[in-house]
């Protein structure tokens, strides 16, 4: 695809990549660095998963950097959680919904695994703290407010969903969720994977935990959120929480007040 991008309206910029205005059906994302660009496999997941039902954008075009997408309006979860905070438990139970339907998924035998790092590389297994504490807002509680008979759909949850297991987001966080007049839509596929369901809520557990943020107002609404999060999923994260740990110190992008939280998580549950 030609570079046209001058003359485009910038929407939003993330990390890795730029998304563009054509028109007022469809945008242009292009990925700053192509040699890095995953642009063909991302799309081919999106079409995956979405002959499942699964909310994805409908991609009209891809090559090696860039896709031309349906083009989606409204809110993120993250926008929506921090401007109507009161709305927090009804904003978890939606992603916990997406992070359940996409455990139901079976990956194919071409989406490659997720990295799982050996535990004697960046630490050891996380204790009571990560798996029932509550000051890290990632505990169980068979108490809470999902629906009768959550505790059988949690433990189908935990069976893989394919011989492959599952297919993995590994960032299917508020900022990855926009509200749209049709319902929620997931974007950002970057990162995909397979493997157990286990992990990619344990990902988006961590990340929520650990992330910086600019106050304690923000701070306190993300652990209601991350705490109402965890009670909403029928998928236990517990199995995932020590490779997400590990795969979260590897991450380059990391602040170094996240790293010391990650470390410290790690340090405490040592210690437990």
């Amino acid at each position: 695809m030609s570079d046209t991008t001058s003359e485009l309206v910038l929407l939003a910029s993330g990390r890795d990549a730029d998304v563009y205005a054509l028109d007022d059906a469809t945008v242009l994302r292009r990925v700053r660095n192509p040699e890095h660009s995953r642009t063909r496999d991302e799309a081919k997941i999106m079409a995956y998963v979405a002959e499942y039902g699964y909310p994805v954008p409908r991609v009209h075009h891809v090559d090696d950097d860039s896709m031309v997408m349906q083009r989606l309006d409204g809110p993120t979860l993250l926008e929506n959680l921090f401007r109507r905070p009161w709305t927090l438990r009804a904003n978890a139970r939606i992603l916990a919904g997406l992070h359940d339907a996409l455990a139901a998924i079976p990956a194919p035998d071409w989406l490659p695994p997720a990295e799982q790092p050996a535990q004697a590389e960046s630490g050891p297994e996380p204790g009571p703290e990560l798996r029932a504490g509550s000051e890290s807002g990632l505990e169980s509680d068979a108490g809470s407010d999902s629906s009768p008979g959550a505790g059988s759909a949690q433990a189908q949850a935990q069976e893989p969903a394919g011989p492959f297991g599952s297919v993995l987001h590994l960032d299917l966080h508020p900022g990855n969720v926009i509200i749209t007049a049709d319902g929620p839509v997931v974007i950002d596929w970057t990162n995909a994977a397979s493997g157990p369901a286990a992990l990619d809520l344990a990902k988006t557990l961590v990340t929520l935990t650990t992330v910086d943020l600019p106050g304690w107002p923000q701070r306190l609404v993300c652990d209601l959120y991350t705490w109402a999060l965890r009670r909403a999923a029928h998928t236990d994260p517990s199995p995932g929480l020590a490779p997400a740990l590990r795969v979260k110190l590897q991450d380059p992008n990391l602040s170094e007040t996240e790293s010391a939280r990650v470390r410290t998580m790690l340090e405490r549950e040592t210690r437990s």
